[in-house]
C-alpha cells in the first residue's frame, strides 16, 4: 500500500505540474500575440503622426488658444507637449484649440512667424522652444545683409533637400 501512495502523489504533482505548464504556454501565446499587434501598430503610417497629434489636441480644450497670438499659442502647446512638431501637427492642434486666423494659408503662417520669432529654433523640420536648445544660436535676417550672408543664415535653419533625395 506505500507503493500505491507514492505513485498516487507522484501522479497528483504531474498533473499540477502540466497543468501550469498549460497554463504558462497559453500565457507566452498570448504575449507573443500582443507583442505582434504593438508592432504593427507602431510600423504603420499613423503611427509617426496621427496618435500622437490626437493624443496631445486632446489635451487641450477647443478654447485653450482662444484670443492668442500664433507664438503665444505654439509656446503654450510646445510646453505641454515638451517635444519638437511638425508644422502640420502645430496648426492642427492650435486651429482644435481655437485659434483664429484669416490666413488662406495657416501653415505657410505659422511657419513664417516661428521662423522669425526668437523663441523657437528648427530641429530636423520641426519646431521645438529655443529654451531647449541653449546652445543653439537663433538665426536672424539682419537688414542690410548681402543675399550671400542670407543664404548662409538659411542653411543653417532649413534641412538640405539634396541629402534627402
Amino acid at each position: 500500500m506505500a507503493d500505491g501512495i507514492q505513485i498516487d502523489i507522484y501522479e497528483a504533482v504531474i498533473v499540477d505540474l502540466e497543468s501550469k505548464i498549460s497554463t504558462l504556454q497559453a500565457t507566452v501565446e498570448n504575449l507573443r500575440n500582443i507583442r505582434s499587434i504593438v508592432s504593427q501598430i507602431a510600423q504603420s503610417p499613423m503611427a509617426a503622426n496621427g496618435p500622437r497629434a490626437t493624443q496631445n489636441i486632446a489635451d487641450f480644450g477647443h478654447d485653450a488658444f482662444f484670443g492668442m497670438t500664433v507664438g503665444e499659442a505654439a509656446k503654450k502647446y510646445l510646453k505641454v507637449v515638451k517635444k519638437t512638431v511638425s508644422i502640420p501637427v502645430l496648426v492642427e492642434a492650435l486651429m482644435a484649440g481655437g485659434l483664429k486666423s484669416a490666413s488662406t494659408n495657416m501653415r505657410e503662417n505659422v511657419r513664417s512667424i516661428l521662423g522669425r520669432h526668437p523663441d523657437f529654433v528648427r530641429i530636423n523640420g520641426e519646431f521645438g522652444l529655443a529654451e531647449w536648445y541653449p546652445g543653439r544660436k537663433a538665426v536672424s535676417k539682419r537688414r542690410g545683409s548681402s543675399p550671400a550672408d542670407e543664404s548662409v543664415e538659411s542653411t543653417q535653419d532649413e534641412p538640405d533637400e539634396s541629402s534627402a533625395k
